[in-house]
């Protein structure tokens, strides 16, 4: 429920990036959520976006994810609209306390919303990191 007394129904809560991940210092690597999940990611009002890094190779590892939106959901680049809506997890060290590390990102009508979504993953490390996305989608 929002602030204002609208009701949000809970449509749907898909995990849409599970992998291992690794960068390079020059020219990072980026990799994508699943395409399956491109119409479902733009088919709602609201996302709320939960990234989880569960291991990394070198501690202060940072990952970033960043939301996308399009209204092809076409394979070019030039398809894809990158929103300012960027999260940045970066684990301190290795143990369980440490691990896993997470943040939340919200993506809501304050962005311009496509028929299709996807998210960009990269890490600054050229260091293999394990990261899950989760995502409930909620619409008015």
């Amino acid at each position: 429920m929002k602030g204002n007394g609208i009701i949000m129904a809970r449509l749907f809560n898909v995990v849409v990036f599970d992998d291992m991940i690794s960068g390079a210092n020059a020219s990072p690597a980026i990799y994508y959520s699943a395409r399956e999940h491109q119409a479902l990611l733009g088919s709602v009002d609201t996302l709320n976006v939960q990234v989880l890094v569960d291991a990394i190779g070198t501690a202060s590892t940072s990952v970033t994810v960043t939301y996308e939106t399009s209204n092809t959901g076409g394979d070019l680049e030039r398809e894809w609209k990158t929103t300012a809506k960027t999260v940045t997890v970066t684990p301190v060290g290795f143990t369980s306390s440490d691990l896993p590390a997470m943040a939340f990102l919200l993506v809501d009508g304050s962005v311009d919303l496509g028929a299709f979504g996807r998210f960009s993953i990269t890490t600054d490390k050229n260091s293999p990191c394990k990261v899950r996305i989760v995502v409930c989608g909620r619409t008015n």
